[in-house]
C-alpha cells in the first residue's frame, strides 16, 4: 500500500513540525541572505523499481504469455558532502546503499514444493522475487531557486554503481494460504555487470530552520543507463526507480556577513 511505503516520512515529518513553528517564531528578517559554503546531507528515501519488459524479451522463446512483473517496495540511503559554487548552485559528492526488489508474476520456470509438507494439494500461483543491492558514488549538481525560507531545489546527477549482492527465491502461494518454497529455486545471480553508470532528476523542496540546519524533501528518478541481466531467460533491460527521499542537511560553515559599506559624506 502507498500509505505503508510513506508512513516514514510522515512520522518524520510531523515530529519535525513543532521545531519548525519554534524556528519561524525566532526567525529575523536578514538584510541580504547568507548561504552555505560546505554542508552534510543525509538522506533515506523508498522507491519503487522497476523494468521495461515484455514476452519479446525472451531469449529462448519457452513462454508463450506476457511476463507479469511489478516493481516492489525498495529503499536507498545517502550521504552527501556539497560545495556551493555561488549563493545559488551547490555540487554534492556521495556514497549510498541503493536496494531494489522486482517480482514476477509469471512467464518462469521453477521447481515444485514438497506439497505435503505444507499440508496442501495445489499450488494455487507462484512469484519469483529478484533482489538487488548496490553501492553507488553519486554526484549531483543543484541550482536553488529561494523563496523566504524555502528553496524549489531540481538537481541533476550521474554517478557509478557497484554491486554487493544479486540473489533470486521463489515463493509458491498454496491452496490452503501457506506459502511454499524450495531452496533449489534460489540463487546467487552471477554478475554479468558488476558496474554500471546512473543518471537521475531530483525535484526539492528545502525548509531553512536556521542557520544550522535545513529539512529537505525530494521525489526523484533514477536511471541505469547500462543494460543488465535482471531476470534469467530474459534479455538485458535498463533498470529504473522512483520515489521520494527525506533528508536533512547540516552547514559546515556559511557565508560571510555582507560588510555595509559606510556613506559618503556630502
Amino acid at each position: 500500500m502507498l500509505f505503508k511505503k510513506f508512513k516514514t516520512f510522515l512520522f518524520l515529518l510531523c515530529i519535525m513540525l513543532p521545531f519548525l513553528a519554534q524556528a519561524q517564531k525566532k526567525r529575523v528578517k536578514k538584510e541580504k541572505r547568507r548561504y552555505p559554503l560546505t554542508f552534510l546531507s543525509v538522506e533515506y528515501g523508498a522507491q519503487c523499481s522497476q523494468l521495461f519488459l515484455n514476452k519479446n524479451y525472451l531469449l529462448y522463446g519457452i513462454f508463450d504469455e506476457n511476463i507479469g512483473y511489478r516493481g516492489h517496495s525498495a529503499w536507498n540511503f545517502t550521504g552527501q558532502y556539497g560545495k556551493s559554487l555561488n549563493k545559488n548552485m551547490d555540487l554534492m559528492l556521495g556514497l549510498a546503499h541503493d536496494r531494489q526488489q522486482i517480482i514476477q508474476t509469471k512467464g518462469f520456470s521453477y521447481i515444485p514444493c514438497d506439497l505435503e509438507r505444507y499440508g496442501a494439494t495445489r499450488i494455487d500461483s507462484a512469484e519469483r522475487i529478484v533482489k538487488t543491492h548496490r553501492i553507488e558514488i553519486p554526484i549531483d549538481f543543484r541550482y536553488r531557486f529561494y523563496y523566504k525560507n524555502f528553496a524549489f531545489a531540481p538537481t541533476i546527477g550521474l554517478g557509478l554503481a557497484f554491486y554487493n549482492a544479486r540473489n533470486e527465491s521463489v515463493n509458491m502461494i498454496l491452496d490452503n494460504g501457506k506459502i511454499g518454497q524450495n531452496f533449489a529455486n534460489d540463487d546467487l545471480m552471477q554478475q554479468t555487470r558488476g558496474l554500471n553508470l546512473i543518471t537521475s532528476l531530483k525535484l526539492g523542496m528545502i525548509y531553512e530552520v536556521d542557520n544550522n540546519l535545513s529539512i529537505k524533501i525530494e521525489p526523484f528518478y533514477k536511471h541505469y543507463v547500462i543494460k543488465e541481466q535482471i531476470l534469467k531467460d530474459y534479455k538485458k533491460v535498463n533498470p529504473f526507480g522512483m520515489g521520494v527521499m527525506v533528508g536533512i542537511e547540516h552547514t559546515l560553515n556559511m557565508a560571510a556577513k555582507p560588510v555595509k559599506k559606510p556613506k559618503k559624506k556630502k
